[in-house]
């Protein structure tokens, strides 16, 4: 790759991590306050950023983007007072999402909308502590948003619901690739995406 070639990938990356990241947070602020939407705050993620990483894949230049996606996201997250497993299961979900995606040579569809739905498993890095530091977590909770807020989430998040979200989150992420490839139908076929 050329630089030129590298430099419009890095700025690609750059221009999708801040959009990626403001829908993130745009999330989070419509969900935050009720633990009810809380706990569903992964699927609305995986739905509402169907779109944005339908348009990344017509941007895609190189390999390692997806990943670097990933890790740009998930980093700014752990800066801000997130905790690392973000960081670790995002890395591990962007490199498969890469693989999955990479083997359709970034233009089959299948492959994508698999590779959106591993790559989305990522989120689940900012909910382990609930069940991986529960008492530790829920304690947190009880002081940033007060324990009628705690309560509720614990009462929510039984273990089974563990994977019970990953399983709604890769149903969201299905519906939302499929949103942003209706959005983005024109630029999926001058990118040569099937």
């Amino acid at each position: 790759m050329n630089r030129t070639s590298k430099t419009k990938s890095l700025i690609q990356i750059g221009i999708f991590a801040v959009i990626y990241t403001v829908v993130l947070v745009i999330n989070v602020v419509l969900t935050h306050f009720n633990p009810v939407t809380f706990v569903f705050l992964p699927v609305t993620l995986a739905i509402s950023e169907g779109p944005v990483f339908a348009l990344y894949m017509t941007r895609i230049q190189s390999k390692g983007m997806i990943l670097a996606l990933a890790i740009v996201v998930s980093f700014v997250l752990v800066a801000i007072g997130h905790i690392w497993t973000v960081l670790v299961i995002a890395a591990i979900c962007g490199l498969l999402a890469e693989w999955i995606i990479g083997a359709g040579d970034y233009k089959d569809f299948k492959k994508i909308t698999i590779g959106y739905a591993i790559f989305q498993l990522w989120v689940m890095g900012i909910f382990t502590p609930i069940w991986l530091a529960r008492d530790t977590y829920m304690a947190g909770l009880d002081k940033q948003m007060g324990e009628n807020f705690s309560t509720t989430l614990a009462k929510l998040t039984p273990n089974w619901m563990f994977v019970g979200l990953m399983v709604l989150i890769v149903i969201g992420a299905i519906v939302g690739i499929n949103l942003g490839k209706k959005a983005c139908n024109q630029k999926f076929k001058n990118a040569g995406i099937i």
